[in-house]
């Protein structure tokens, strides 16, 4: 694990932390977290809603690494002795302690006690129960027994008010059905010259950034053109990246279309 998450690190893939957080919480080959599967599974993972698609987004970058670097013979990393560490100069020292930090996985073990370590005290919240049933009867117990499990807790979660928590992440954004997906090569053709048919020759700058995108989160050309998406694309890139540009583009051509 250290020494794939340095060569991650190294060749500027973000979500360094998420993967090495799955790694120590699944335990899985590096081949394994690189599958449809494994994506699904830490998809599927209600932790997965409550970071927002953090997990599952670092599996598709995970899997982006995999993919061009998988085939490379990993040599295990080399630990310096204390005795190196201490003759080392403050500034280096500093520096490998560092690196060793951040390329170091817990153990499971370690990483279920420091999880069990950081969740908060359980807090005992009153709200109005018709924020939980809306059309709750004068037989409450029972309307109330179809939102509880079998152990007494409720099956949504909700946050104090009783409102549900809203989902955001592009993970978390519908899939496209096959036609849909299909569709992309011909949507992609027209994106190119929506901007050559206003500017005149000049080539489409934003239809390799689209790509990029479009491959990294497998969505619908409806889903790609929605603002909550911009949003998404905003946030993991940045305000001013080449791909928040080619999302805003495409929402532009997908409404004059």
């Amino acid at each position: 694990y250290p020494t794939i998450l340095a060569k991650f690190y190294e060749e500027g893939y973000p979500y360094l932390t998420g993967v090495r957080k799955l790694m120590a919480k699944y335990g899985k080959s590096p081949a394994a977290m690189a599958t449809k599967a494994f994506h699904s599974l830490v998809r599927s993972d209600p932790v997965n809603a409550v970071c927002n698609g953090f997990d599952s987004s670092a599996v598709l970058y995970f899997t982006m690494f995999w993919e061009k670097y998988g085939s490379t013979q990993w040599v295990p990393f080399h630990r310096k002795s204390d005795r190196e560490i201490e003759l080392m100069e403050t500034k280096e020292r500093q520096a490998y302690i560092r690196h060793c930090a951040r390329i170091d996985v817990d153990s499971r073990e370690a990483y279920e006690i420091k999880e069990q370590g950081s969740v908060l005290q359980d807090l005992q919240i009153d709200m109005p129960l018709t924020r939980l049933i809306a059309d709750v009867t004068s037989n409450w117990k029972q309307d109330l027994q179809e939102f509880l499990s079998p152990q007494g807790f409720l099956e949504s979660d909700a946050d104090a008010s009783g409102l549900r928590a809203a989902k955001c992440g592009a993970d978390l954004l519908p899939d496209p059905t096959p036609e849909e997906w299909s569709s992309w090569s011909g949507v992609l053709k027209a994106f190119d010259g929506f901007k050559v048919s206003k500017r005149g020759s000049a080539p489409n700058k934003h239809t390799e950034a689209l790509q990029r995108v479009v491959h990294l989160h497998g969505k619908s050309p409806s889903v790609v053109a929605l603002d909550r998406y911009a949003t998404v694309v905003v946030q993991e890139f940045g305000k001013d990246s080449v791909e928040a540009a080619a999302v805003s583009s495409f929402a532009e051509f997908w409404k004059e279309r």
